[in-house]
């Protein structure tokens, strides 16, 4: 299955502090429907998140912010979260190329078998909210998957 990058990439000036980028500062989300730890996917997006962005760290945890190697060894992406829609996963993470910090979601959407498929388009480049809120409105057939 072939994933394809839709939207624009949200230039961001390089965050230095290392703080993590939260799915609770997206006002159209209930906090309880945040997802804040790859644990809490359903197991089968646990393993294909691991094929599919394989340089991924826990949310909250360090992350290689840029093209400068500043602590040799550590990932290049970090978890933000993810957020269940009626039908689909929205899994967020970010990640930095040179000064140009960017946020990325993979929609997963439920099989009639059950499990979970990455959804064609709908791997997403963009605003954190604004890919989250793009993906749970059902512009992706996400939730019709």
């Amino acid at each position: 299955m072939i994933v394809f990058m839709l939207g624009a990439l949200a230039v961001a000036p390089l965050d230095n502090s290392g703080s993590p980028a939260t799915l609770s500062a997206c006002s159209s989300l209930r906090a309880s429907a945040v997802v804040a730890e790859m644990s809490g996917l359903p197991e089968s997006i646990q393993g294909q998140m691991k094929q599919m962005v394989p340089d991924l760290a826990p949310a909250g945890a360090k992350f290689q912010r840029g093209d400068v190697i500043v602590e040799a060894g550590l990932p290049t992406r970090r978890f933000v979260g993810a957020v269940e829609g009626k039908y689909s996963w929205v899994v967020t993470y970010e990640h930095t190329q040179g000064s140009v910090h960017h946020f990325h979601a993979i929609v997963f959407g439920r099989a009639p078998a059950g499990d979970y498929a990455p959804v064609p388009h709908g791997a997403l480049a963009g605003p954190l909210c604004q890919i989250v809120d793009a993906a749970l409105s059902g512009a992706l057939s996400a939730d019709h998957f």
